[in-house]
């Protein structure tokens, strides 16, 4: 019953950090634009409607519509639950407040929950280990949300995770998880993820693939630690990828068009995958 309770809690506590994390990616979604010299028309409609929040401080980001400006009562900012009530519209002007919102908090509640339970602190330092994967979690909440509506990764939250990443890496040093014989197969991980994309980069000059995409590469490595980890993630990602090709190719009746896809939120996918296979397969590989 107790576990129940914590889950519970820990539950509402990522959803509120999923709220929090959307209102971060607007926030840095209107100062993006801000900063550019010039706007196509549909980024200058979106200024329009994002410039208002830039004057709020970061914990009043989502107090207002974006839509309409209305300041949100305490009611209507609940994670999950608001959004269930409202119906994903707002109150007052009856536009819809988007289902990223409540993905968002849905996704990392239930994120929250799945670190606790895979990762079961106990002392003091297993509970540290736990807030730098909680903390790991909310910023790839940002770089996927991002990255899936701009198909860019902002760099600060970018460089963040591969700072968390590393925390991680040399907490599994301290807890001996992590130790002599597996350093080949960390070295290898790195050649799989961030040596490959980083390579496309160069060859391609950013053409085929972005520089974001080999630095939360580089984060995601040092999470992973293990080579045959990485090659699932890698397969899972790019296989999902071309899911998603063929499912828009197919929507658009055959029509096949070349375009870049977001990357990040896929290989941030094919690393959840990865993850929780690893238990299953460390009864049957070497991990």
């Amino acid at each position: 019953m107790l576990e129940f309770i914590v889950g519970v809690f820990i539950f509402i506590f990522g959803a509120c950090l999923g709220s929090f994390a959307m209102a971060q990616v607007w926030r840095m979604r209107a100062r993006q634009l801000k900063g550019k010299k010039r706007l196509d028309s549909s980024e200058q409609a979106e200024y329009t409607k994002l410039k208002k929040i830039l004057g709020l401080r970061a914990a009043s980001d989502r107090s207002v519509c974006l839509h309409c400006g209305k300041r949100l009562k305490w009611f209507e900012l609940l994670p999950v639950a608001s959004w269930l009530v409202l119906r994903g519209r707002c109150s007052k002007c009856k536009k819809k407040i988007g289902a990223s919102e409540f993905l968002s908090e849905l996704a990392l509640g239930a994120g929250f929950v799945g670190a606790y339970v895979c990762l079961q602190p106990s002392s003091g330092f297993d509970w540290l280990v736990f807030a730098v994967w909680l903390v790991l979690l909310a910023t790839l909440t940002v770089l996927f949300i991002y990255d899936l509506k701009w198909s860019l990764m902002p760099s600060r939250p970018l460089y963040f995770s591969v700072v968390c990443a590393m925390i991680i890496l040399i907490c599994n040093i301290l807890q001996g998880s992590l130790g002599v014989a597996q350093i080949p197969s960390l070295l290898l991980t790195l050649a799989i993820l961030p040596g490959l994309y980083l390579t496309l980069y160069a060859v391609s000059r950013g053409k085929w693939v972005g520089s974001g995409d080999w630095i939360l590469a580089l984060g995601l490595a040092l999470v992973l630690q293990n080579y045959f980890l990485a090659l699932i993630a890698l397969f899972s990602s790019n296989l999902l990828g071309c899911a998603v090709y063929c499912f828009n190719s197919a929507m658009s009746k055959g029509k096949i068009k070349l375009a870049k896809m977001p990357f990040g939120p896929l290989l941030i996918i094919g690393t959840v995958v990865a993850l929780t296979l690893k238990d299953s397969l460390a009864q049957i590989l070497p991990l």
